[in-house]
């Protein structure tokens, strides 16, 4: 199943929503006294959970395949110590498992995250995917090594409109 970008209705409906990791996001803004911002047709959600809208799908049957997401999160601190970017991320499931990849540089992916399917709903045209998410090895460097491979983060929810 393929769906385009503009079949798959609003931010309330669709997308990837992901807090990333909690602790990470209060130590930007309270310690660091930095910021976060959104680009590109990312957000934040009233509850603060960031959104990312959908870019393309390429999902078969329950959601196995990949999700490409539009849009990019910048975390900011310590006048400039900190600067993370997760810019246009990518989700591909298969079975119960999972990868969600951002961009590290202009077309460079970056396998952030494991994930684990926790729950898969499929109702009135709509997947909704939820997944715990642990660091992968390639991206410890980007938290400057203060979370080990396998730190969990928070989990992910991706909803998708199916064709």
């Amino acid at each position: 199943m393929t769906a385009a970008p503009e079949d798959q209705g609003t931010v309330e409906e669709t997308g990837l929503v992901w807090a990333v990791r909690g602790s990470f996001r209060r130590y930007v803004r309270n310690v660091a006294r930095g910021s976060e911002t959104t680009h590109d047709g990312a957000g934040q959600l009233p509850d603060g959970r960031l959104y990312f809208p959908i870019a393309d799908v390429a999902l078969h049957s329950m959601g196995e395949g990949t999700v490409g997401c539009g849009g990019a999160a910048r975390f900011f601190g310590h006048a400039g110590f900190i600067d993370v970017t997760l810019a246009r991320p990518t989700v591909t499931l298969d079975g119960g498992t999972g990868v969600l990849a951002v961009e590290a540089g202009p077309g460079l992916p970056l396998p952030l995250v494991d994930l684990r399917v926790t729950e898969r709903e499929a109702a009135d045209g709509m997947l909704r995917i939820t997944a715990d998410a642990r660091l992968r090895e390639e991206a410890v460097g980007l938290f400057d090594e203060v979370y080990p491979a396998g730190a969990e983060f928070d989990p992910l929810e991706l909803r998708v409109r199916l064709a």
